[in-house]
Order: structure tokens, then sequence, then C-alpha cells
């Protein structure tokens, strides 16, 4: 597949948890959960640093990555994730009842600026299990499912909510589209071995990816503008994929003169690493 501009999606906030289970917390009826806070941080063990990542998890090559560091920056861009998510509630909220009282014009920013803090939110959250499964697997421990299961309920409804959008906003929806396949695809990912994943959950997330790629060519063969077409392919990094998305999420935003100020800062994301 050509460096393809494209997919993914919102709503299952990364619930809270003393251990690997994640108990989720309902935002609101009519809202999808926020991934939750992950309190109580595992112990790092000394020396940890020197061993080698496990379960396909990417860490920096060549080097030795801090797990701690890891570990810290998890427990940020998990703040980050939530807190965007609710402003973003907050926003819809705003469009919806505007929308109720028939002021279209009043409720379309709102909306717009929702789908900006959604999107930021999921890549925060995604940057923040990503680096929980690095730090995991530098201390040669599991990776943890957990939280990309509880994102992969935040996108399932952040999609529903943009395909109402879709020909209005397709730049959003395709990336949203390629948010939730590269999530379904990092749960997955997550299980050294399919002991504790049924074959059902197994085919429910590959039918995402499978299904989703191709409705994003599809999409921006819509597209025109290549600043609004993401650069990821199905093979791209955690890190790639926030990259590319937080610069169409950027541009779509300035072309939309949406009031929306990034928070995420890709470079943030980085390991450092300890030679």
């Amino acid at each position: 597949m050509s460096s393809v501009s494209s997919l993914p999606p919102p709503p299952s906030t990364p619930s809270k948890k003393g251990t690997t289970a994640m108990s989720r917390v309902s935002s609101s009826n009519s809202q999808a959960q926020t991934p939750g806070e992950i309190t109580n941080a595992t112990p790092v063990p000394p020396g940890s640093s020197d061993r080698p990542t496990t379960n396909g998890t990417d860490g920096p090559r060549g080097d030795k990555a801090d797990p701690r560091a890891a570990y810290e920056k998890h427990i940020r861009f998990s703040d980050l994730g939530r807190r965007l998510k609710h402003e973003g509630d907050v926003a819809n909220k705003h469009s919806m009842k505007l929308a109720s009282t028939g002021d279209a014009r009043g409720s379309e920013p709102n909306r717009k600026k929702y789908f900006a803090l959604a999107v930021e939110s999921t890549i925060a959250f995604m940057t923040s299990f990503h680096l929980l499964n690095v730090s995991r697997s530098l201390q040669s421990k599991p990776c943890d499912p957990s939280g990309w299961s509880s994102l992969i309920k935040m996108v399932d409804y952040l999609s529903k909510e943009i395909r109402r959008d879709s020909r209005r906003y397709p730049p959003i929806f395709a990336l949203v589209l390629i948010l939730q396949a590269v999530a379904a695809d990092e749960f997955i990912k997550s299980f050294s071995n399919f002991e504790h994943i049924s074959k059902e959950e197994i085919f429910q997330h590959q039918t995402t990816r499978i299904r989703n790629w191709p409705t994003v060519r599809e999409v921006y063969d819509t597209v025109d503008s290549s600043n609004l077409r993401a650069d990821i392919t199905p093979w791209s990094t955690v890190d790639e994929v926030c990259q590319a998305s937080m610069r169409v999420i950027r541009q779509w935003c300035v072309d939309e003169n949406v009031d929306w100020t990034p928070e995420f800062n890709p470079r943030e994301a980085t390991i450092r690493v300890s030679r």
C-alpha cells in the first residue's frame, strides 16, 4: 500500500487501575468512557534498563532505554489524554445543545473543536499506552493490553460520531479510521501469545483493520490537499502515527479556522536513552 495518509477513531477512556485491570469510569450517557487514570506505578527494579524489549514493542534500538522515564511519560500523557477528552466532551455537549435549539451556525465551531480535541486525546492515549508497554518490556514484563482495550471503545465511539459528518470532514474521518485500526493492531500485539485473548476478539479486531485501510484509501481519493492526508501505513510505528496525525489535525484546524491550540508534543513522547 502506498504511503496512504490514513485512518482512525475515539471513545473508551482508559480506566483507573491499581493493577493491570482497568475499571472504567462513565463520563456521561451520551459520551464515550474515558481511558482511565493509571495509579500506583509498579516499582522499576534497578538495572532493568539493561534488559531487552519483548512482545514486539518498539524501544530505542541499540541503546539502553530507561523504563522509569518511559513510565513517567506514560502517566503524563495519560493525564493529558484524559483532560483533552473532557474538554472535547464539553465542546460536543455545547454543540449538541446549540443544534437542538436550531442554532446550526453556532453548533458547527464547537463540533469541529470536539473532533480536534478528540483526535488529540486519542493520540495522547496511544502514546501513553505505548510507553507503558515499552517500560514493561524493558523490565522483561508482559505487555498490558488493558489500556488499548479501553482506548478501542473510546475510538469506536468517535468513529460513530465522525461518520455522521464524514462527507463534511473527510480528512478527520480518514484519520479516525486510521487511529481505530492502529489501536486494534496494538491491542493484539500486546499479547505475547493467544492464551489470554479469544478467537472472537482476534477476529473482531482483525476485521476492523481489514475494513478500515481500504476505506481510508477511498476517502483520501476525495481529499485534494496532501497536507490533509496522513502519511501512515499499516506498518507505521506508534510514534510515526502520532506525529503524522498531529500534522493533519493542525492543518485541518488552520483551514477550518478551529479554535484549538495543540498541547500534544511528539518530541516529548520520545524516550531518553543512556549509552
